[in-house]
């Protein structure tokens, strides 16, 4: 909105139209300053940025180049420091210096065994679970029982919650939380033991007591085709740890 002078009226239309053109004028490089100087500083920065790479395709073709050049510059700044004196300002930059190096190099090694601690320990797991639940089924094999049609699961993990693998000796050890388990002759708890228990407690997990003689997968009544191994061949399970955890060799 214009305010119009005091003499509007006693101005010629030419004068009039002089007037407006000049406020309308004025009032728009007032609204389009800030427009100007943002495009002015844009311009400028890529203007610098432009430069900036010019400055550095100059130092070198290559990035090892450019690293060495970098590096002589360095050195001239470190040698000046020690020209004029300032001992404490040059050993200030290279302590920060060796500092960030020593913090990269430590984040590296840190995440690398961070990286191979998570890859062992989900090997550890993954031959725990192989062990605890071939066992499990081995310890049902050997006490002549036949887990129900779609029970092996309850079965397997009710096992599972009982057997823990323990890294040291390489066996699973039957617990009640912190607490071994014991048979009635105070030996270990068994798998087969276990076995016998679990039948006594839910029969209902299990068809009828398999006839003598007969052998279930795995128990040993004839070869095992290639990749895998027999749940009850302990000798063989114990060579393939490493292929059964890597999901090569398969218990059967």
């Amino acid at each position: 909105m214009f305010t119009f002078p005091e003499n509007w009226s006693e101005m010629t239309a030419e004068e009039q139209q002089q007037w407006v053109i000049e406020q309308a004028k004025a009032k728009l490089e007032s609204e389009t300053a800030g427009l100007k100087k943002s495009r002015d500083t844009v311009l400028a920065e890529k203007k610098s940025t432009a430069e900036l790479l010019k400055a550095f395709k100059a130092l070198g073709k290559d990035p090892e180049e450019l690293q060495e050049q970098l590096q002589r510059l360095d050195e001239i700044e470190n040698s000046d420091l020690l020209k004029k004196g300032k001992v404490d300002e040059l050993v200030n930059k290279q302590v920060a210096k060796l500092t960030a190096e020593f913090e990269a190099k430590l984040k590296a090694a840190t995440d690398e065994n961070e990286t191979l601690r998570s890859t062992v320990k989900n090997r550890e797991s993954a031959l725990a679970k192989t062990l605890v639940e071939g066992g499990i089924q081995e310890g049902i094999n050997n006490a002549g029982l036949v887990v129900r049609g779609g029970a092996l699961e309850d079965v397997l993990a009710r096992g599972s919650r009982v057997f823990r693998f323990d890294p040291e000796s390489g066996k699973a050890i039957a617990m009640d939380g912190e607490k071994p388990l014991f048979d009635k002759a105070g030996e270990p708890l068994s798998f087969k033991a276990w076995a016998d228990q679990l039948r006594e407690a839910a029969p209902h997990l299990f068809d009828e007591t398999k006839k003598s003689g007969t052998s279930s997968p795995g128990g040993g009544g004839g070869p095992t085709p290639p990749g895998t191994v027999a749940k009850g061949d302990q000798k063989a399970f114990g060579a393939n740890l490493d292929d059964i955890a890597a999901g090569k060799v398969k218990v059967v």
